[in-house]
């Protein structure tokens, strides 16, 4: 069945689980089929076919087949394809209890889609599938090989689109036996054939037409005599003895032959016979007795009947060829004989091949399929089931295929490894058991279905058996308090009981079932229960150490048997290692190894016997094959060529398999998940195998060295066996080792956070080529080997495979044996991909960028064992794999060592500079962004440190390197470092930024100290202009930058500066900010700028504010009117120049005090001050102070920015007329009183209440406005005397006092005006008596009136009026009787007058007299 190379005689299976091609979502169909009577066992049957055009190199179904599986009433098809993933791809036929015929189930793909024929004991159905839609829509199939696991719609995709089918019960007569053979054949057009043999010798035939209008057709063949069929007829079946008949048909095949049908028969009676469908009649019967071999025993056997298979190998339309297995009690027989048909319509049977088969041995045959010379029977024996395979070009005979043994392979748990981790790793990891087995294997170990195991995520999977073994070890436990090892051994028997459930349930769903073959391709596949197995050619190398079979060598017959002489050897010694269960560690050193070797080799020498050689030692079967060996080295030297992975041909050394693998197509060979399984599984046994073989020759090798002249070895032998070979040995051995590992080990699962990283660093390496195109979805977990062939393993897989095909588009046409010469070209090139002795490390290349570190750690350990000169390349994914691990000294380390070899392929892209030439600046450059991702300042100062050290003066990088060692010596607090690598950098750009960063920092530490330390040589203004620019540009609430300035200037001893900076940052604090924080810092800012210019000399104590700039409230009114007068000017036409506006210490005063006034309402009365009313004007604030209760700073205020008094002492006088009212005092008129400094300070215990403490604030303020001037001791007086009389209340006799001696007529106006007339009488009265000279001081008058003094005034009109006010009083009333007095004061202040009047003219005239005398006598 397979194309077979030369060589290739031997084969090997490759069991894949069914989690590779299994359905993603089965389609269910239900047949109601009548179950038959008698028969309580269903048979198991499976098969397949390949989908036409499945080796043609343009066919959108290439390397894609159909597996059907019929177990227990359920036929299972599944669409599965080797090089796309095909997604819905499972269809469930019930079809009850009804039971499966062999040979029964078939399909075949016609005109108009796919037919499904199925044969059963009383029914027979057609299903009608679509056509297999395209791999690639749109894209020619092997062209693009850009993704992974390329997806394909399967036939069963659409779920609205269920199979057609027809099923016809099949009507037997009353008296015949029930079928237990069937054959089903399938036109061109869709007419589909059936035939039912049973052992009376009936062949039912049913036809059903490609119309599914069209009705069935059945008949019967048989050829018999008249007396038969009346016999057979009339007497009732239990009368006639035996029911089986001697010509009964044991077998059926359907074939068209030279387009006709025919039915060809192998009955019990050894007979051939050939019947026609269209004349229903037997044309040619043949003696098949002429065939037997051996005629001793031809006596039939009761297990096993004759079977007829179709082979499809080299046919035509009118020569068929047909495999029939002839069983006998004894023995059993294969013969290959061919059916051709004659021009004259004869068809003719030849014997092609003949071969004995010892059926006692085999057991009962199960399938047997054939094409061209080869043959492959499946048989079910004692032990279990075997594969035999036969060759008519080989004189081998029948040989096993050696099956897929993962299974019974040991496991063991180390002492150190925790077996909970260990087992589950095992289970889940090893890819060795399906979820379906694993499900099974937890529901049988806990006894309970529980929920739907299978839908569950596999790591949700792994923690359910995690829980049911350790509930049982809990179960099984003697007590709540049991020793490690106790509990280490409960666990060892609870989870090896659990894995021996896995594996009972894997064996058992590896039933085979049945076989199928792709002509075309070379591909074989056993189908089994619950999963399928591919059928390989194994390698001459692999075929000669497994089954010691001969070996030819390319170059002469002798060096072949020479080679063949020491595998032979080899494999006698590893038998001996098997047997004795020895093995060799290569994880270490290549010394080591060779010492282990000569450890083995000794003892195979003193105490070893040799397997199957009884009385023989290891000593004289070893010395008699290598005494054959003409030269030993030469022989070994052939051997380790071959082994070689790095020379590894891609043809093979096969006889036609350059030609064929120059003829592959190899986009998306083998790139589905199915194919990636079947390579990988593929290249495992082949590394196994030659890992195998490595080692035994290693030994052999030793052995020879040992015996010397025994096997004919000279000196010069020896030595160059020894310091030749065997190293070379040990290192090929250590190799395969690590290539056997990547096979082996499991991928890690990684975060999400752990991947994102990876990609960072990667694409600031300028490695962004490596990354993965795309995540793996695949839940289920993966071989290290397996994730890199679906990655970009794959891909440069086939991009070797097709540099090394030269296609023309006449080859595109032509058929290719991807399986039988594909597969060993692909292994050997995945071989030489991933030797590790090449430079280019692609898989470990490959682990980095999938973030696969703990896997790379190990894999350059091997590497490390295998060679310990780290090259560039090694050394850097060391770096990386730590770097990715925390460990950050390690990975630079490494990485500083890897600069040593930037001319390797990973380095090239990371040592360019943007695709200039190849300099360790560029390496250098992208170590830093990447040291810059994980935050390690400490190795980014390190790497520029030897960048700058290493590269010239007028490197361009020089800036680069500069800035970041300043950088990140900033960040590791380095203050003169980075000082230093910022004044050494040349960029004078990036030394500005640098000296940004550097304020900035600082800044925000709190470190102004430090700061204004350094001397900034060169860099003064530039510091000051960035701390200026960085204060007008940043926040204000933190301030820091203006508080450095003024720091730098003081400390510069630029006074003035400094105050200026307090000055605009007071300022934009007013006008940027409204809160209190913001109050207090304008309160320092302005006492901060006062004492800055109070150290100037005082000619010098002022600073500049530019014109039109917002400045604080005391000279914003100023300002506006400044403005108003130059708009008024530019409207005439007139230009200015923009000004400048000095400011004084005074001005600052003035401006702290309302910074200092609006703190304290902020801090007594918050509800007065809200909002923009905390930037008000002197005025307002004013109002607020006095609304507040803050008398005294509202003075301050008055005073300082020369304000009217009044409202002040009107605010004050109200509140003592309002207390003095209220008897029962509050707590909020003490607080406003405490609040005044003025009362607080002078309080006594004699004024108890509240009232009496206010009428004594008011006190103070009259005994302190005569030191604020007149103006304001007059506007205290009017006042507060206003005041009372308006609410009123009589004027204190303090008041009084104070208001005669300073403003006497005023006072006696106010009693007029509130008409007060006996107060003002009164004071009229005093008033006149003091004029006259009497009182005087009391009414602040200097002198009385007098002749020879100044005049006195007198309000002598309002004197008057009170006068005739007070005369409009009734006679006798007080009013009127001061009235009397006031007329008699007058009359007295009228004589006075008079009398001073006339002394005055009196005085006058004597002296005018005096200076006229004086006059004339000077004359």
């Amino acid at each position: 069945v397979l194309f077979v190379e030369k060589m290739a005689v031997t084969w090997k299976e490759l069991a894949v689980v069914e989690g590779s091609f299994a359905s993603d979502g089965w389609q269910e169909l239900t047949l109601h089929s009548s179950p038959t009577e008698g028969h309580t066992s269903l048979k198991r049957l499976g098969g397949g076919v390949p989908f036409r055009g499945s080796g043609s190199t343009d066919s959108a179904t290439r390397n894609r087949f159909l597996i059907w599986r019929a177990v227990d009433g359920c036929l299972e098809l599944i669409d599965i394809s080797l090089d796309a993933s095909v997604h819905s791809n499972g269809v469930r036929i019930q079809f009850g209890s009804c039971r499966y015929l062999p040979g029964g189930i078939s399909i075949t793909e016609t005109r108009n889609g796919v037919n499904l024929l199925v044969s059963t004991s009383s029914h027979v159905h057609r299903f009608t599938l679509p056509e297999p839609t395209a791999m690639m829509p749109g894209e020619p199939s092997g062209v693009s090989m850009e993704s992974a696991y390329a997806s394909v719609l399967s036939l069963f995709s659409d779920p609205a689109v269920m199979p057609d089918y027809a099923t016809v019960e099949v009507h037997w007569s009353g008296n015949s036996l029930e079928p237990h053979a069937a054959s089903t054949w399938s036109s061109p057009n869709g007419d589909a054939w059936f035939a039912l043999a049973s052992l009376d010798g009936n062949i039912r035939v049913v036809f059903l037409p490609a119309d599914s209008d069209g009705r069935a057709v059945q008949f019967d063949l048989k050829q018999t005599s008249m007396m038969q069929r009346l016999w057979s007829g009339l007497v009732p079946l239990a009368m006639r003895g035996s029911s089986v008949s001697v010509d009964a048909v044991s077998s059926v095949c359907l074939q068209e032959i030279g387009g006709d049908l025919y039915a060809l028969a192998v009955c019990r009676d050894l007979k051939l016979r050939i019947w026609s469908l269209t004349s229903q009649e037997c044309v040619e019967t043949a003696d098949l007795s002429l065939f037997i071999l051996n005629d001793k025993g031809v006596q039939p056997s009761e297990d096993q009947d004759h079977v007829i298979f179709s082979a499809k190998g080299q046919n035509s339309d009118s020569v068929h060829s047909f495999a029939l297995y002839l069983s006998f009690a004894d023995t059993a027989q294969v013969s290959v004989v061919s059916v051709n048909k004659s021009p004259s319509g004869h068809l003719l049977v030849h014997l092609e091949t003949n071969s004995i088969v010892q059926s006692q041995n085999l057991g009962k045959l199960l399938d047997l399929t054939s094409c061209g010379s080869n043959l492959f029977g499946l048989w079910l024996t004692e032990t279990g089931h075997q594969l035999y395979h036969c060759s008519s070009k080989s004189s081998h005979g029948w040989l096993s295929v050696d099956w897929d043994d993962t299974l019974d392979s040991g496991f063991e748990v180390i002492p150190a490894e925790e077996p909970r981790e260990a087992y589950l790793d095992h289970i889940f990891k090893t890819e060795k058991f399906s979820r379906h087995v694993i499900v099974k294997a937890l529901q049988l170990f806990v006894r309970t279905a529980g929920r739907n195991l299978l839908e569950m995520p596999i790591n949700e999977l792994r923690s359910q058996v995690s829980i049911a073994v350790e509930n049982q070890v809990q179960k099984e436990a003697s007590s709540f308090e049991i020793q490690h090892e106790e509990y280490r051994q409960l666990q060892l028997v609870c989870w090896s009981r659990f894995l021996e459930g896995c594996k009972q349930y894997a064996k058992m769903d590896s039933e085979p079932l049945g076989l199928f073959e792709d002509p075309e391709t070379g591909l074989l596949c056993v189908v089994k229960k619950a999963s399928i197995s591919f059928i390989r050619p194994c390698e001459r190398l692999e075929s000669t150490f497994t089954h010691q079979l001969s070996l030819l060598d390319g170059q002469s017959q002798a060096d072949g048997d020479d080679a063949s002489r020491i595998v032979s050897c080899a494999h006698v010694v590893r038998e001996q290692m098997v047997e004795q269960g020895w093995s060799i560690d290569l994880s270490v050193s290549s010394g080591e190894v060779v010492q282990q070797v000569e450890g083995i080799a000794h003892i195979i020498l003193c105490h070893s016997r040799t397997p199957g050689v009884t009385g023989e030692t290891a000593l004289q079967h070893l010395s008699k094959k290598l005494q054959g060996i003409c030269s030993l080295p030469r022989a070994l030297c052939s051997l380790i060529e071959l082994l070689d992975g790095n020379q590894q041909s891609l043809d093979d050394g096969s006889d036609d398999g350059t030609d064929v693998a120059r003829r592959l197509v190899c986009g998306q060979l083998f790139s589905s998940r199915l194919g990636v399984d079947v390579l990988s599984r593929a290249f495992t046994q082949t590394v196994e195998v030659r890992l195998s073989l490595c080692i035994s020759l290693a030994v052999v090798t030793q052995l020879a060295v040992s015996l010397k002249q025994k096997v004919g070895l000279s000196l010069s032998a020896v030595g160059q066996l020894l310091s030749d070979v065997l190293p070379r040995l040990v290192t090929l051995s250590i190799a395969y080792h690590s290539l056997q590992w990547i096979s082996e080990q499991g991928r890690v699962h990684t975060s999400t956070n752990a991947v994102e990283a990876n990609l960072s660093h990667l694409a600031a390496l300028n490695l962004s080529d490596m990354v993965p195109t795309r995540p793996q979805q695949s839940e289920l977990p993966l071989s290290l080997l397996k994730f890199f062939l679906s990655d970009v393993g794959g891909r440069l897989l086939r991009l070797m495979l097709m540099q090394s095909c030269h296609l023309s588009p006449s080859l595109l046409t032509e058929k290719c044996p991807y399986w039988s010469v594909g597969l060993p070209v692909a292994v050997s090139t995945l071989l030489y991909l991933l030797w590790p002795e090449k430079q280019e490390l692609v898989f470990g290349e490959f682990l980095m960028a999938q973030c696969q570190y703990a896997p790379l750690q190990l894999y350059l350990d091997l590497m490390a064992s295998l060679s310990p000169d780290c090259t560039g390349t090694v050394c850097f994914l060391r770096g990386q794999s730590f770097l990715h691990c925390g460990e950050l000294a390690k990975a630079h380390y490494w990485f500083m060592k890897a600069a040593c070899s930037l001319d390797e392929p990973c380095l090239l892209k990371m040592a360019s500079e943007d695709g200039s030439e190849i300099t360790r600046m560029g390496y250098y450059m992208k170590l830093m962004r990447m040291y810059e991702q994980v935050s390690a300042s400490d190795l980014i100062v390190q790497v520029t440190s030897a960048a700058l050290s290493d590269s010239s003066v007028d490197n361009e990088n020089m800036p680069t390197f500069w800035s970041g060692k300043f950088k990140h010596l900033l960040e590791l607090n380095d203050l003169e470092g980075a000082y230093t690598a910022m004044i050494s950098n040349p960029d004078p750009v990036r030394r500005k930024d640098c000296l940004r960063r550097f304020i900035v920092v600082l800044c925000e530490h709190g470190r102004v100290k430090e700061l204004c330390s350094f001397p900034y040589v060169g860099l003064q203004d530039e510091v000051v202009s960035l701390i200026e620019l960085r204060a007008r540009s940043s926040d204000l609430s933190a301030g820091v930058y203006y508080d450095l300035l003024y720091s730098f200037h003081v400390t510069r001893r630029s006074f003035r500066r400094a105050a200026f900076t307090m000055y605009e940052y007071a300022t934009r604090l007013a006008r940027e900010l409204n809160d209190l924080q913001s109050l207090q810092k304008q309160g320092k800012c302005y006492l901060a700028a006062m004492n800055a210019l109070r150290v100037v000399e005082k000619q010098s104590a002022w600073i500049v504010r530019p014109a039109g700039w917002d400045v604080g409230t005391a000279t914003r009114v100023q300002a506006a009117k400044r403005s108003r007068r130059r708009r008024q000017t530019e409207r005439k036409g007139h230009t200015s120049r923009p000004s400048v506006h000095v400011i004084e210490i005074t001005e600052l005063q003035k401006e702290y005090s309302l910074v200092l006034a609006r703190l304290k309402l902020v801090q007594h009365v918050p509800d007065l001050v809200t909002g923009d009313k905390r930037t008000l004007p002197a005025e307002e604030t004013l109002a607020l102070l006095v609304q507040a209760g803050l008398f005294d700073m509202a003075m301050d205020i008055a005073r300082m920015f020369k304000l009217q008094f009044d409202t002040i002492f009107e605010a004050l006088t109200s509140r003592c007329v309002k207390l003095s009212m209220n008897s029962n005092a509050e707590r909020e008129d003490w607080e406003w009183l405490s609040w005044n400094d003025s009362i607080k300070n002078s309080m006594t215990k004699d004024l108890s209440s509240v009232a009496e403490q206010a009428w004594q604030m008011l006190q103070l303020y009259q005994r302190q406005v005569p030191s604020f001037g007149m103006e304001v001791v007059h506007a205290f007086h009017n006042s507060v005397a206003r005041r009372l009389l308006f609410l009123g209340s009589v004027l204190p006799q303090w008041l009084i006092d104070s208001y005669l001696r300073h403003f006497p007529s005023e006072l006696l106006q106010l009693y007029l005006q509130f008409n007060l007339l006996n107060e003002a009488g009164t004071l009229a009265l005093g008033y006149i008596t003091a004029v006259q000279g009497r009182g005087r001081e009391y009414y602040g008058l200097k002198n009385a009136v007098h002749a020879n003094k100044p005049a006195v005034y007198l309000p002598f009109t309002v004197i008057e009026q009170l006068v005739v006010a007070l005369e409009g009083a009734s006679p006798g009333s007080t009013e009127y009787e001061l009235a009397e007095m006031l007329q008699e004061h007058l009359s007295q202040y009228n004589m006075v007058i008079d009398s001073v009047n006339k002394d005055v003219v009196d005085y006058r005239k004597t002296a005018g007299r005096l200076k006229l005398g004086s006059f004339g006598s000077k004359r």
